[in-house]
C-alpha cells in the first residue's frame, strides 16, 4: 500500500508538471506545416538517416545565417525524440562537429528509447582524432572511457534512478581523457516505482533491451528496487571515474503542489553517495533571469535566500574549497548573481584543473541551469584550447545552442514568453569570465590574448543573431 501511495502521488504531480509541455506539443502539432516530416515508423527513420548521410538540405556550412535559423527554430519548436527529419539533420551536424576533434561512438536514442527528452544521437567519447595527442593522453590519463556497449548496459539498468530518466551522460571532452557529464537529480521513491511498474504495459519497442536479459532483470515491485537503482547509478559514476558531483539545487528536495517530486544525493537517507565529493552550490532558477538591465548593472541583482522553498546551504568539501581558498565562501548570500556565478565558475574550473577525477553537473530536471553550466564550461575550455580545438567561433556557438540547450529539452520559446532569459543571460555573461582568472591554464598561460579574443567572438556573434531573431527588447550593460 505504501508503494501504491507513492506512485499515486507521483502521478498526481506529473499531471501538473507535464501539462505545460503537453500543451506546447499539442499546439505545435496543430499549427505545424511540417507534420509530414514527423517520423513514426522505423522505415521512415531509416529513410531520414539515409537522406542526411547522402547530403540533403540539412548538409550545411555553419555561418551567420545558419546560426539565426538555429535560434529561430529553437524559439518556435520544442525538441521531442519523435522530431522531424530537420531535427535529425541538426543532430548529425553536431556529431560532425564532435568528430572534428574526437573519435566518438554515437549512442542511439531512437524514439526516446533511453530518454524521451535526450537527443536521438548522443556523442560518446572514445579518443582523439590527433594520433599523437591520443597516444600521449592514453599514457597519462588516470582512467579511460568504458566501452560504449558496457556504458549503454549501465544506462538501461539505471536510467530510472534519475528524474525523467535523464541519466548520466558525458558531454564535454577534455585533454587527458578528463570528462564533464550532465544529468538530472535523483528520482524520488515514487518515480522509481512508477517508471519501473509501468514498463510492463508499454509497447515492446520501448522496453529496455536489458530487461530482455534475465541476467539483469529487476523485479519491478521489489521493495529493494530503489536501492538497486541507486547502487547501479553509483556504480556507473565510479565506472566513469566521476568523483565530483555539482548540485545546483536551492532545495534539499523539490516540492511542488505539496508533493516531493525529486530528491538529491546530499539528502540520500542511506548516505549512499558519501564516497563522492558533493559540491552543493545553490543557484537560483531561471525565474530570476527576467531583469537583464538589473542583472548587469552596477547595483546587481540579488537572490532572496529567505524564500520559503530555499532550504539548502552552500556545502563544498574542504578538499575542493582549497582550490579557491582566496574567496570567503561564507558570504555567498551577499553576492549578486553575476558575482555568484563568477565564483562558482572559478571553483569548477579550478576543480577540473587540480582534481584528478571527472565531474558531473545537475540541477533538478537538467534543461535550464544544467545547460547554462555545460555551455559556459564548454566555451571557456574551448577558448583555452582545452576542448574542440578545431572548431571556430560560429561552430562552437552552434554546438552549444543545439547540443547543450535545444536537444536536451530547453524550451526557449516558453522561457522567453515568460520573460525568463536564462539562455540569453548565459551568453551575455561571457565577458565576465574572459580574464586569465577563469582560464584552466591559470595566469601563466601564453594564450590569454587568444582566450579573450575567442570568448568575445562568441559573445559578439551571439548578440548579432539574438538581435536578428528577437530584436532588442532590453538593453544590456556594455563591458
Amino acid at each position: 500500500m505504501a508503494g501504491l501511495a507513492l506512485v499515486l502521488s507521483y502521478v498526481l504531480e506529473n499531471s501538473f508538471i507535464c501539462i505545460e509541455r503537453i500543451a506546447f506539443i499539442q499546439s505545435w502539432l496543430l499549427n505545424s506545416t511540417n507534420l509530414q516530416h514527423i517520423h513514426w515508423s522505423v522505415d521512415l527513420k531509416q529513410q531520414q538517416i539515409q537522406e542526411v548521410m547522402a547530403g540533403n538540405e540539412d548538409d550545411f556550412e555553419i555561418n551567420y545565417d545558419e546560426l539565426v535559423k538555429m535560434l529561430v527554430y529553437s524559439a518556435k519548436n520544442l525538441f521531442t525524440a519523435n522530431g522531424s527529419s530537420k531535427q535529425l539533420g541538426m543532430q548529425m551536424k553536431c556529431m560532425e562537429l564532435f568528430e572534428k576533434d574526437y573519435k566518438i561512438q554515437i549512442i542511439d536514442n531512437d524514439e526516446g528509447e533511453l530518454c524521451t527528452t535526450y537527443p536521438n544521437k548522443m556523442a560518446y567519447f572514445l579518443g582523439y582524432q590527433d594520433e599523437e595527442e591520443d597516444r600521449i593522453s592514453r599514457e597519462s590519463a588516470r582512467s579511460l572511457p568504458i566501452a560504449p556497449g558496457r556504458y549503454r548496459q549501465y544506462v538501461e539498468r539505471t536510467k530510472t534512478a534519475r528524474v525523467y530518466s535523464r541519466f548520466i551522460l558525458p558531454c564535454i571532452f577534455m585533454k587527458n581523457f578528463k570528462v564533464v557529464s550532465r544529468a538530472a537529480t535523483i528520482s524520488t521513491t515514487a518515480e522509481v516505482f512508477w517508471k519501473n511498474g509501468i514498463r510492463g504495459i508499454l509497447p515492446q519497442k520501448f522496453s529496455s533491451r536489458m530487461d530482455r536479459d534475465k541476467k539483469y532483470a529487476d523485479d519491478s515491485w521489489d521493495l529493494n528496487i530503489v536501492n538497486k537503482k541507486r547502487l547501479v547509478d553509483i556504480e556507473l559514476l565510479k565506472q566513469m571515474n566521476i568523483q565530483y558531483i555539482v548540485d545546483m539545487m536551492v532545495e534539499v528536495k523539490k516540492i511542488k503542489h505539496g508533493v516531493i517530486v525529486s530528491s538529491s544525493e546530499k539528502v540520500d537517507k542511506h548516505q549512499r553517495y558519501k564516497e563522492f565529493d558533493l559540491i552543493c552550490t545553490p543557484f537560483p532558477g531561471c525565474e530570476l533571469m527576467m531583469d537583464m538591465d538589473q542583472l548587469f548593472s552596477k547595483e546587481g541583482l540579488f537572490f532572496d535566500w529567505t524564500e520559503d522553498f530555499v532550504n539548502t546551504e552552500l556545502m563544498v568539501p574542504n578538499t575542493v574549497l582549497q582550490y579557491a581558498d582566496e574567496i570567503d565562501w561564507t558570504k555567498y548570500k551577499e553576492w549578486d548573481i553575476v558575482l555568484l556565478l563568477q565564483n562558482y565558475m572559478l571553483l569548477m574550473i579550478r576543480t577540473l584543473r587540480e582534481g584528478k577525477s571527472n565531474m558531473m553537473i545537475h540541477c533538478i530536471s537538467g534543461w535550464d541551469r544544467t545547460p547554462m553550466w555545460t555551455c559556459l564550461l564548454r566555451l571557456s575550455l574551448w577558448a583555452d584550447g582545452e576542448t574542440h580545438p578545431n572548431l571556430n567561433a560560429d561552430e562552437i556557438l552552434y554546438l552549444t545552442l543545439a547540443y547543450d540547450w535545444f536537444f536536451f529539452g530547453h524550451n526557449l520559446g516558453n522561457r522567453r514568453r515568460r520573460g525568463e532569459f536564462v539562455l540569453h543571460f548565459t551568453y551575455m555573461f561571457l565577458p565576465y569570465i574572459r580574464s586569465e582568472k577563469y582560464s584552466i591554464h591559470g595566469r601563466d598561460s601564453e594564450k590569454l590574448k587568444e582566450r579573450d579574443e575567442k570568448i568575445m567572438a562568441v559573445y559578439k556573434r551571439y548578440k548579432e543573431i539574438d538581435i536578428a531573431t528577437f530584436g532588442i527588447p532590453y538593453k544590456t550593460t556594455s563591458v
